[in-house]
């Protein structure tokens, strides 16, 4: 892991230099689909793809030359860490080419780019994006994961979603641009739908926490006195340490522990909780569209 603060700048350069816009994670966000969009993804051309989001991270892959024309590639992480992996490929790659992916330690996943080979594609149709990235794979010599992209699903009716998978909707027409993207849709069903919330251990009791621009924000506070066995149970729970990350769920109005996700560094926000609450209660059945 890259932890220098100078490879970091080095690294912000080359990408804002790529984007026109700075910061080391420069890749879009899908906002969750409610029925007031349907009618987006019924009216214009979407593609469906799936991804695992609960055991692979969202991350950036950039291949680029440092300044001794040394030829590099480094993963960049949703919390700003930096991996250094080692991609064998044409040299042209290397003069510029960020992809957005999936990763996790054994695998990448390519789902979209902004830039290859120095040229920007952003612009270009997502399946033109799309097989620019799979021409990428094809002409890797060699690399220490594997590498893939991934699939378009014709018929959204023969997904049989697996645990952790989200199903994603991606404009065919519109440019990848970096942030927030309200026309590019994800949905999973919603009784699945779960809320990260970091836990602090005090001598009477547990606190909860949001966050708000990565400051802890107390959520909620559960006592001894009337949550003991709750207290335990949480306690118990397969890789817990204090202020670790726990995911609940909410059934029959009530939080409820799931796991304890070592995949996020941060809880959730307020408003990511309050839409997660909005979406459970509209409780959209994709499959109950004619799609």
């Amino acid at each position: 892991m890259v932890v220098s603060d100078k490879y970091k700048k080095q690294i912000d350069f080359i990408i804002s230099n790529m984007i026109g816009k700075t910061g080391l994670f420069p890749i879009y966000n899908s906002i969750f689909l409610e029925n007031k969009y349907v009618e987006n993804i019924l009216r214009y051309k979407y593609n469906v793809i799936v991804k695992n989001t609960d055991t692979m991270k969202r991350a950036t892959l950039l291949l680029y030359k440092d300044d001794n024309l040394n030829k590099r590639s480094v993963i960049i992480l949703k919390d700003e860490s930096i991996l250094d992996i080692n991609i064998v490929c044409k040299e042209e790659y290397h003069n510029g080419s960020l992809f957005d992916i999936s990763f996790d330690n054994e695998k990448i996943i390519i789902c979209d780019s902004y830039v290859i080979c120095d040229y920007k594609v952003n612009k270009e149709l997502y399946s033109e994006r799309l097989n620019r990235c799979n021409l990428f794979k094809n002409e890797i010599i060699n690399s220490e994961v594997i590498i893939q992209c991934c699939d378009i699903v014709d018929d959204i009716k023969e997904i049989n979603l697996k645990e952790g998978e989200e199903i994603f909707f991606i404009s065919e027409t519109l440019p990848y641009l970096p942030g927030m993207n309200k026309l590019s849709f994800k949905w999973k069903p919603p009784n699945l739908l779960t809320i990260s919330l970091k836990v602090e251990e005090y001598e009477n009791y547990l606190n909860f926490y949001t966050t708000n621009f990565r400051n802890d924000k107390l959520f909620a506070q559960l006592c001894y006195e009337n949550g003991s066995e709750l207290i335990k149970y949480i306690k118990n729970m397969k890789n817990y340490s204090n202020n670790c990350i726990i995911d609940f769920n909410i059934e029959d109005e009530k939080f409820v522990p799931k796991k304890v996700n070592l995949e996020k560094n941060y809880p959730n926000n307020i408003r990511y909780i309050e839409k997660v609450l909005f979406i459970k209660c509209e409780n959209l059945n994709l499959f109950d569209l004619n799609l």
